[in-house]
């Protein structure tokens, strides 16, 4: 709600403004960017999005399939017959355990590489989003325009989709692609 209203009190900020202007002057001109659509289009920012979510993948596979036989194992422990002696729950509890530190080794390598493939991926993508708003004054410049609103930031709802400059963002960072 809060991003709501400082998006209004700008549009009124910049309607007011406008109306300082002297009468012929021309009515404010927005337009809006949304990072996320620019940065799907560069291909090494999606490829390294596509590697990130492989890894996280088969995380997610490995540790959900792990915990459903760990659950097992547990249901089974915690259902041992009332006459189950000592020594066999104290067995039990320690293969619990046992396996339970088996499971967090089989995840830990592929918990490391979805982090590797985070770390590379915000490696491919940080000199685009660093270059962005460079880019996106370029154009308020160059077309006049009085603002430009990221739609990830700003909370909007609804926009006229003539409105949208992220694909000339996109065109202007692939044209002069950032130094990596």
């Amino acid at each position: 709600m809060k991003r709501f209203l400082s998006v209004s009190g700008l549009l009124t900020l910049a309607l007011l403004a406008g109306g300082v202007r002297s009468a012929d002057a021309q009515a404010p001109k927005f337009g809006y960017v949304n990072t996320d659509k620019i940065l799907s289009g560069i291909p090494a920012a999606s490829r390294a999005l596509q590697e990130l979510q492989t890894a996280a993948e088969a995380y997610q596979v490995r540790a959900d399939s792990l915990g459903r036989q760990f659950q097992t194992m547990q249901q089974a422990y915690n259902n041992l017959p009332v006459t189950a002696t000592q020594d066999r729950r104290t067995q039990e509890q320690q293969r619990l355990q046992q396996t339970m530190q088996q499971y967090q080794q089989q995840l830990q390598p592929l918990q490391q590489t979805a982090e590797q493939k985070e770390q590379a991926l915000q490696l491919v993508v940080q000199p685009y989003v660093r270059r962005i708003p460079e880019i996106v004054e370029q154009i308020r410049r160059e077309q006049s325009y009085s603002m430009i609103f990221s739609v990830g930031e700003s909370g909007l709802i609804a926009a006229d989709p003539a409105l949208d400059l992220s694909d000339l963002v996109r065109t202007r960072l692939l044209a002069a692609p950032p130094a990596q």
